[in-house]
């Protein structure tokens, strides 16, 4: 059965469907994990804006002997199942809100939900967590007897244990099956560089990553990570993260696609012809209205891209009629990252310089 859930984002009680990284996929096994099928009444899905369209068995013979993707629950919401103090079982990322937030550190499951307002690194750092195996993003930052002070001083209490233990000593782990025996090229990486299509490349293994689901989960805001769309971003993301929160990532919506084969691509104007300028030139065209910015020599016409540039459109506004070079490369973009520019017509090349 085929629904519609456009309505379900402020009510559904673990947020906004496409969030999650379930729109657009068969979520049975998702829902199954959570939900007995009377929730699938017409009654129940009116209460979160929910209707039925119709079926897969209805669908062109064409599209009926498709393969249509299935994300598992683990690739979705984290299958870690908890064994309660009391013997009964549970599943720990049914709870994962701010009102009811349990984590789990080192195979115990604790709930966390009194301190979230007084964590000294701030709530968000915390509920950022809540469902998940925090272990790896736990021993990034603190030591086991960190534990213990935790339980004393915020009143978090053991609900019982898991056997599933991700990223121990701040490591990278992913859960078994979820990297996939793929070579991707850097052409099909770059095909995927918008905010609502993300794949990145994170981590010395060159392991692709689609993070469009994740974005809106991400604690330091979604344009810092969409900036990298299509490109690789481990040099970004070494400068803040230790490698232990890849681990987190797989949690909270990155499914990893495969691995980068080859070479990155050198940069290539095609056939455009390089007409050679001097700055005073590109400094004529200073305003958002007309907006010409110099990358590793390339002067570009980027007046198009200012509003659809993930990072924000001042931090572009503010390049404009100058050598953008410094600014381009402290965000860790490729130089293939110009050619791309250019061939999705996001920029206007218009000469170069030096």
């Amino acid at each position: 059965k085929v629904y519609s859930f456009m309505g379900a984002g402020g009510s559904h009680p673990a947020g906004n469907f496409l969030s999650l990284g379930l729109c657009g996929v068969d979520a049975s096994a998702t829902f199954d994990l959570h939900h007995p099928l009377s929730y699938l009444g017409i009654s129940a899905l009116k209460k979160i804006g929910g209707a039925q369209l119709g079926t897969l068995s209805s669908a062109s013979a064409e599209d009926a002997g498709r393969a249509y993707p299935r994300p598992s629950p683990v690739q979705v919401l984290p299958n870690i199942q908890v064994t309660l103090s009391g013997g009964s079982t549970d599943f720990l990322q049914k709870h994962n809100l701010g009102r009811d937030c349990w984590m789990a550190l080192h195979g115990d499951v604790y709930d966390a939900t009194s301190m979230l307002g007084q964590h000294d690194g701030g709530r968000a750092n915390v509920e950022a967590l809540c469902g998940l195996d925090a272990t790896a993003s736990f021993d990034c930052i603190h030591g086991l007897g960190e534990i213990q002070e935790a339980i004393q001083d915020y009143g978090i209490s053991k609900v019982g244990t898991t056997n599933v233990v991700l990223g121990q000593g701040c490591s990278f782990q992913l859960q078994a099956g979820m990297l996939p025996d793929r070579q991707i090229a850097w052409a099909e990486l770059a095909m995927h560089s918008t905010t609502q299509d993300c794949w990145i490349i994170l981590g010395s293994q060159g392991i692709v990553w689609d993070v469009t689901a994740y974005l809106p989960k991400h604690t330091g805001g979604a344009s810092s990570v969409g900036m990298h769309c299509g490109g690789d971003a481990t040099g970004a993301f070494d400068k803040k993260h230790k490698v232990g929160y890849l681990t987190t990532i797989a949690q909270k919506g990155g499914f990893p696609q495969g691995v980068i084969s080859g070479e990155p691509p050198a940069l290539d104007s095609g056939s455009v012809q390089l007409n050679p300028l001097q700055m005073s030139e590109v400094q004529k065209h200073n305003i958002a209205a007309d907006c010409w910015v110099a990358v590793h020599g390339y002067v570009m016409d980027i007046t198009g891209y200012l509003d659809r540039h993930s990072g924000g459109r001042q931090s572009l506004v503010a390049l404009c009629g100058k050598d953008g070079t410094a600014s381009f490369d402290s965000v860790s973009h490729p130089t293939s990252y110009i050619t791309m520019m250019v061939q999705k017509r996001f920029a206007t090349m218009k000469g170069c310089v030096g």
